[in-house]
């Protein structure tokens, strides 16, 4: 199973970037994004999670394993 960290990664690969130029690009630091792809944070705030979904072109969820629907996302927050 990948890990949020290998599609973090994965979303960087495809879109041909460097760790330095998502950072530039989402404004979410080299460091911050070197340790999530290294797993070690525990931790990632909401808003550097939406930075770097931006800078990827993706959401949130997109980023997360198994990638989140819309429609499981909703049917979570109704329940």
């Amino acid at each position: 199973m990948k890990s949020s960290q290998v599609r973090l990664r994965d979303h960087r690969h495809a879109r041909g970037l460097t760790m330095e130029k998502l950072a530039a690009t989402s404004g979410a630091g080299f460091m911050t994004i070197y340790r999530i792809e290294h797993q070690k944070l525990r931790r990632v705030n909401g808003p550097t999670l939406s930075k770097l979904a931006a800078a990827l072109d993706t959401t949130v969820g997109g980023l997360a394993f198994p990638p989140l629907a819309l429609a499981d996302a909703r049917e979570n927050a109704a329940r």
